[in-house]
């Protein structure tokens, strides 16, 4: 399936490179919602909008207003890991947020809770108490995998202890909604149509992208429709921002910014999976893309400090 530019093209995003890039359905059957289990070829999904993938390949899909979280193995086959039909993790909530630890635990974010080991049987809260009143949108683990996340509560980004220690690290005056980290360590963030750099050690973060504005007396202007989608970083340090309304954009590491699909509507989550291929999440489609071109691959990750004493892990 072609990229294309859509129903929104009189929408002019005057300054960015449009590109085109091949995208194929990677899961789910496009324009068919559903919930079927089953060999790739024949499951379906419902509404994705969150990716994460572990070392062994495992893609992990949260879909269908964050209630469901599924699992396409690199053998071709779709289950679903969250509900179980009984377990601990059944009335996990709204799932907002998912990482992939290092050792290839997984770790979700639900009202105001953490949950660990969701992939398997001994699935379990984390005992970080945060209380209701942190709210995090999306989130990267620390070296002690406490979390690095933004939030929705207008606090800007925030590290959270294993003894639910909050601290606020620093975003001025804007709010972050999705967040990645680079292999140096460095944060970047969609914020306000943009993308913010927090390079490691700073204490707050600066515009990075789009490079070209122009200012008509109502301040600069820029072309991400949206902040609500997702963002992912390959090992050449180029930055995928899903929008959350359809398109697709790269940005290379001056800040420029390339537009590489427009889907019309719902791109709620990109991803740069392990061997290279760019996924994106088709919400309204129901269905993960897969790009036929490869990116470099991520490569391994800076360590992530957020305090300068380490929290043990309860464990």
């Amino acid at each position: 399936m072609l990229c294309r530019v859509g129903r929104r093209a009189e929408r002019a995003f005057v300054f960015a490179t449009l590109t085109r890039m091949e995208l194929e359905v990677w899961a789910g059957i496009p324009g068919r919602e559903g919930q079927q289990d089953g060999e790739v070829s024949e499951a379906s999904l419902s509404y994705p909008e969150r990716l994460a993938e572990d070392n062994l390949g495992n893609l992990y899909i949260v879909e269908r207003n964050r209630a469901h979280l599924r699992r396409l193995s690199p053998a071709g086959r779709i289950d679903t890991i969250v509900p179980r039909a009984s377990g601990s993790a059944t009335n996990m909530g709204a799932i907002w947020s998912i990482a992939v630890a290092p050792d290839d635990t997984i770790y979700v974010y639900s009202n105001s809770r953490l949950w660990r080991g969701v992939a398997s049987e001994g699935c379990n809260e984390v005992p970080m108490e945060m209380g209701p009143e942190v709210a995090i949108i999306d989130f990267v683990l620390a070296r002690d995998q406490s979390i690095i996340g933004t939030s929705s509560e207008g606090r800007g980004l925030l590290g959270v202890s294993w003894s639910g220690r909050v601290e606020e690290l620093g975003c001025g005056d804007v709010s972050p909604s999705r967040i990645a980290a680079s292999s140096e360590g460095d944060f970047y963030m969609t914020a306000d149509r943009c993308v913010l750099k927090k390079a490691s050690g700073s204490s707050n973060p600066k515009h990075f992208a789009p490079t070209n504005q122009r200012t008509d007396g109502r301040g600069p202007e820029t072309w991400f429709t949206d902040s609500g989608g997702g963002i992912d970083i390959d090992g050449d340090g180029r930055i995928y921002v899903a929008d959350g309304f359809g398109y697709v954009f790269s940005v290379a590491n001056d800040g420029k910014v390339s537009i590489l699909a427009d889907l019309d509507e719902g791109t709620q989550d990109v991803l740069v999976s392990r061997n290279g291929h760019l996924l994106v999440a088709d919400y309204f489609n129901h269905a993960v893309l897969r790009s036929t071109e490869v990116v470099t691959p991520k490569g391994q990750r800076a360590a992530l400090d957020w305090t300068t004493q380490q929290q043990p892990d309860p464990r």
